[in-house]
């Protein structure tokens, strides 16, 4: 995967591969603007530099182009991705500044909510105009939590924005939007909606895991699957169990967003990793910028974990089955490989 999944409008736009072991002969850039990626008939060769692979995107008008690698390795024919297309869009400068792949997760009760967005910039400053459904004005939240994430393997780096909403009333729908400003203009993302958990307590989730889509329309039976359960079974929020790209690419992560963008803005998920979250990034930054962990709003009662957050009186807990290489378990993690685990967690 390379470091770029775009480029913006007058500047430079360099796609770099490596090969592992060893070195291409060739190689070749196929690209085009068929979404399906039958149609990809442009050409650019790669200039080669021992392992690296690199070509300047041949394109500038801003539009998602789709592309695959070939090479010639040791006389034989390799493709990159072997199947499917990768992703690449170049857009207007400013879509860099502004709020993208927004998500709303529950807050410890009824009354919060957590929002995240990313933007591919530092250097701004953000907050978050919200209001209860039918309001004329908006309140704005300026206590917007920003964080730069490198992500290992030279994969690039992203701007990750956290807004905490308290105060709001059960079962209300209210409308926000994300604001970031570079101190001359301020950026806005579109106006979406959520709905509050039930002010009683008794809350109806989904669950869900293993979305695991290489492309926009890998991720459609997910996108209607949700919004038939969040209308017909009146579910409070779901919780998705991880695996939510197959690669953990920026590539893969862009499709995420594009196709499901309106159901993670417009409805409460919590969200926990699966394996496929730490491929080339041990420490799962790129799941977590993405997805405002842990579950929203910080929980006091288990502390950094990927997967576990708190809503009113129950307390989810997610545990990876297989730990990575070299993971250390942090002292206060409540571990069940015991019967009397539970007594002697620290909690």
């Amino acid at each position: 995967e390379p470091l770029l999944a775009g480029a913006y409008t007058g500047e430079p736009a360099e796609l770099s591969f490596f090969t592992v072991n060893k070195n291409a002969s060739s190689a070749v850039l196929h690209y085009g603007t068929d979404k399906k990626g039958k149609k990809l008939d442009k050409t650019a060769d790669f200039s080669i530099d021992g392992s690296k692979l690199t070509v300047n995107f041949p394109e500038t008008k801003p539009q998602t182009y789709y592309y695959y690698v070939t090479a010639d390795i040791n006389g034989s024919g390799y493709r990159y991705p072997s199947s499917g297309s990768l992703v690449f869009t170049i857009a207007d400068a400013e879509l860099k500044l502004t709020p993208a792949s927004l998500t709303v997760s529950p807050g410890t009760d009824y009354s919060k909510i957590g929002l995240n967005w990313t933007t591919d910039v530092d250097g701004l400053t953000a907050y978050v105009n919200y209001r209860r459904k039918g309001e004329e004005s908006f309140k704005k939240f300026e206590g917007v939590v920003i964080e730069k994430y490198t992500v290992g393997d030279n994969m690039g780096s992203f701007v990750s924005y956290s807004a905490d909403l308290e105060g709001l009333e059960g079962n209300t729908e209210y409308e926000y939007q994300a604001v970031t400003s570079d101190g001359s203009k301020e950026y806005t993302s579109a106006i979406c909606s959520f709905t509050t958990l039930p002010k009683d307590g008794k809350i109806r989730f989904g669950v869900i895991s293993d979305l695991q889509a290489t492309s926009e329309d890998g991720y459609k039976p997910y996108y209607y699957t949700v919004k038939g359960f969040l209308a017909d079974q009146d579910l409070d929020f779901v919780i998705n169990l991880g695996d939510l790209t197959e690669d953990n690419t920026f590539s893969q992560w862009k499709f995420y967003y594009n196709a499901l963008g309106d159901v993670l803005s417009g409805n409460i998920h919590a969200f926990a990793p699966g394996n496929h979250e730490n491929k080339g990034d041990a420490l799962y930054t790129l799941f977590k910028g993405k997805t405002n962990l842990p579950g929203g709003l910080d929980d006091k009662y288990i502390g950094e974990t990927t997967s576990s957050f708190v809503v009113g009186d129950c307390c989810f807990v997610g545990l990876k089955s297989i730990m990575s290489v070299g993971y250390t378990i942090p002292e206060k993690r409540i571990l069940l490989s015991t019967g009397d685990a539970l007594q002697k967690a620290d909690l």
